[in-house]
C-alpha cells in the first residue's frame, strides 16, 4: 500500500458494503453519541493502542468495545478440540482442561541436566543410563509457586537435586515427582514436593533369611553377616526376628537396626538370660526412610558372655516415598 496516496479525513469516515452493512468507521474520540448505522464498527486510536467499537443496537449510545464474545473461536490445528467456537465458552472450558508439552529428555551416564527458568513444567526423562540426574533452576530466577513435574520414564533411578546440588529424592523407574517453589531467597530455594510411585503398597520390596550360626561375645554392636540390604529409595516398615541362645545365666543381649551405618535406637531390643544357655528370640520393628544409596542391616551385642544367633528374617516393606 502506498500510505502517501491515501485519503485523510479530519472527523473519521463510514465504508459501507452494499448499504448493508456491516459499517466501518473511526475518528480520535469515542463513538458514544454518534448516529451511525448498526453493525458500524468503529476504531479509535489511542497511546495504549487501537479500541475497536461496535454499534450494536439503533440509539446514539448503544456502543460497546469489542469483546471476546464478538469474537468467533478459530481452530488453529491444536490437537485440543473445543466443544465450542464461541471464544467465552472456549475459554470456559479450558479452564478445566491442562494442555501440557513435556519436554524429553534422554539420560546420559553420570550426567546432570539444569533446568533453566523458561524450561517447560513437565520433564520426561526415557533412557537406560545410570548415574543420570536432574538439577532444579536458580530459585532466585522463579517467582515462589512455580511448579515442575519430572517423569522419570527411564530404565534406570535417577536424582533430583536443588541448585546447590543437595539431591531432594531419588526417582525410580516409572516414577513421578511434582515439585512447588516455596521460598525463592536463596538459589537453592525451599521446594515442597510430592512422589507418585509404581511400586505397591503393601508388598514385600526385600527379604534375608537365614539359618547358619552367627555368634559374638562383643559387648558393642557388631554386624550380622550378610545382614544387609540397599532397597531402591522409599519409606520402610522393617521387621527382625531371631531365634537365639544366651549362655550365661542374667546376661543381656540386645538387638537394634541400622540405618547408613547409624543406629536406629527406637528399635533396639533387650533379652535376657534366665539361666545357662538360656534360648529366647529377639524381635523388633522399625518404620525407615533411604534415599536408595543407604544401607539397612541388624547388628547386635552380649553383656558377657556368648550370643548365639540362628534362624533369621529381615523382612522390608516399602511404605512408600
Amino acid at each position: 500500500m502506498d500510505i502517501s496516496k491515501a485519503y485523510s479525513v479530519e472527523n473519521g469516515v463510514i465504508i459501507d458494503e452494499d448499504n448493508g452493512g456491516p459499517f466501518y468507521s473511526g475518528g480520535t474520540a469515542s463513538p458514544i453519541g454518534l448516529d451511525l448505522p448498526t453493525q458500524t464498527f468503529y476504531v479509535q486510536p489511542t497511546a495504549g493502542g487501537p479500541i475497536i467499537w461496535r454499534k450494536f443496537s439503533t440509539g446514539v449510545n448503544d456502543w460497546r468495545q469489542l469483546s471476546a464474545q464478538d469474537i468467533p473461536f478459530v481452530d488453529t490445528g491444536s490437537t485440543y478440540k473445543p466443544a465450542t467456537t464461541d471464544i467465552n465458552k472456549a475459554l470456559e472450558e479450558l479452564r478445566t482442561t491442562v494442555i501440557t508439552k513435556p519436554q524429553v529428555i534422554t539420560a546420559t551416564l553420570n550426567g546432570t541436566y539444569n533446568l533453566l527458568k523458561d524450561s517447560f513444567s513437565l520433564i520426561d526423562v526415557h533412557g537406560t543410563a545410570t548415574g543420570f540426574s536432574i538439577e532444579l533452576p536458580d530459585a532466585m530466577t522463579l517467582v515462589e509457586g512455580r511448579i515442575y513435574e519430572i517423569i522419570n520414564d527411564s530404565s534406570e533411578a535417577i536424582t533430583i537435586k536443588d541448585y546447590a546440588g543437595t539431591s531432594l529424592v531419588v526417582l525410580n523407574s516409572f516414577d513421578q515427582a511434582r515439585f512447588v517453589l516455596e521460598h525463592n531467597v536463596a538459589a537453592a530455594g525451599t521446594w515442597v514436593y510430592s512422589v507418585s510411585s509404581t511400586t505397591a503398597t503393601g508388598i514385600s520390596s526385600e527379604t534375608l533369611e537365614e539359618s547358619t550360626l552367627f555368634a559374638t561375645g562383643s559387648s558393642t554392636d557388631v554386624l550380622i553377616t550378610g545382614f544387609t540390604l540397599t532397597p531402591i529409595s522409599g519409606r520402610y516398615a522393617v521387621w527382625f526376628s531371631s531365634d537365639i541362645d544366651i549362655t550365661q545365666n542374667n546376661r543381656l543381649g540386645q538387638c537394634v537396626l541400622y540405618k547408613a551405618g547409624v543406629a536406629v535406637e527406637d528399635t533396639r531390643r533387650t533379652a535376657q538370660g534366665v539361666s545357662s544357655n538360656f534360648n529366647t528370640s529377639f524381635q523388633t520393628i522399625g518404620v525407615i526412610t533411604v534415599n536408595g544409596a543407604e544401607t539397612i542391616d541388624v547388628r547386635v551385642n552380649i553383656s558377657n558372655g556368648t550370643l548365639s544367633v540362628r534362624g533369621r528374617t529381615l523382612v522390608l516393606i516399602r511404605l512408600g516415598q
